[in-house]
């Protein structure tokens, strides 16, 4: 029979060198201090592990606490699984499941009444995740073209360079205003810049006319993390501009997520690629209704 153990002490490394064993390239200490040592909101991160009764650690998770902000401005607490791993010998055993019923228990004793997830539809966690009785929100991780657009300048995007928290005001100005009257993760200022721009990898900030887009490098893409742009302006031309400046100067596609399924349309209507996924919903108690989070806006910087 295996056993649990909630917030062990002193197994940072260990755990930072299990997550790398199952996620090549993962991450190191920064990875993990801005992952699960930061609170967003007002509670702290739970860690678990797995073992069998011989105490060898065969799986591990992180739940991470955030707060979503209702169109009528009214807060709710949500939970995340973030950072689940099972070793390669204990695969097949079971561990995923538990690990999502240890978490959905946790979240219930904090009265927190949502446990969510980000998952892939072709990563068996989905289904695992499905076959708890998640509800399924779509998400869509969007790949540019290989290939520039023609008849648009790649120069009307313009990097800012220097101390970029100085504009961070009017970034995050913009984006409160995009998310008045939506389901949206709520933050503080701190917060925000803790989230979008005190990431393990320094974002850039692109300027394109009036406005910004937050992006970060991948092994494989020009991730987006944010557009704050004005909601009369135009998201193709945006998408466009990027997508050129991304291929001139970084020599990657551009990469962009979203739960919008009008940006999607438009995205794959501009032949982006498009890669299922879910946000996955379990209610923790008898209460919560996991349909009224179907409307939720989620950005790639949100996600852990």
């Amino acid at each position: 029979m295996d056993n649990v153990t909630i917030n062990p002490g002193n197994y940072k490394a260990e755990y930072i060198k299990n997550l790398n064993t199952c996620f090549k390239g993962w991450g190191q200490e920064k990875e993990y201090d801005w992952a699960f040592g930061r609170v967003v909101g007002d509670k702290p991160a739970d860690i678990m592990l797995i073992h069998h009764e011989d105490k060898e650690v065969i799986a591990g998770s992180a739940v991470t606490y955030r707060k979503l902000e209702k169109p009528n401005g009214d807060t709710v607490d949500i939970a995340i699984m973030t950072g689940s791993w099972t070793l390669p010998k204990a695969r097949g055993q079971g561990c995923f499941t538990k690990i999502i019923h240890l978490s959905k228990a946790i979240a219930a004793q904090k009265k927190v009444p949502y446990l969510a997830a980000f998952v892939t539809e072709s990563n068996a966690s989905y289904r695992r995740l499905r076959d708890a009785g998640s509800t399924l929100v779509p998400t869509y991780l969007l790949f540019s073209p290989g290939e520039p657009y023609p008849g648009v300048d790649a120069a009307e995007v313009v990097r800012i360079e220097g101390d970029l928290e100085e504009v961070m005001a009017d970034v995050f100005n913009r984006y409160s205003q995009s998310q008045t009257g939506t389901l949206s993760f709520r933050y503080t200022p701190d917060e925000f810049r803790s989230q979008f721009l005190n990431r393990p990898k320094a974002p850039e900030l692109l300027k394109i006319g009036p406005d910004y887009a937050l992006v970060e490098e991948t092994h494989n893409a020009l991730k987006v993390l944010l557009l704050a742009h004005d909601k009369g302006g135009s998201f193709e031309t945006i998408i466009k501009a990027l997508t050129n400046w991304a291929l001139e100067n970084r020599g990657k596609k551009l990469l962009y997520f979203t739960t919008q399924n009008d940006l999607s349309k438009a995205c794959q209507e501009m032949g982006f690629e498009n890669v299922p996924g879910f946000f996955t919903i379990l209610p923790t108690s008898d209460a919560a209704d996991a349909q009224e989070l179907m409307q939720i806006m989620i950005h790639s910087g949100d996600k852990m």
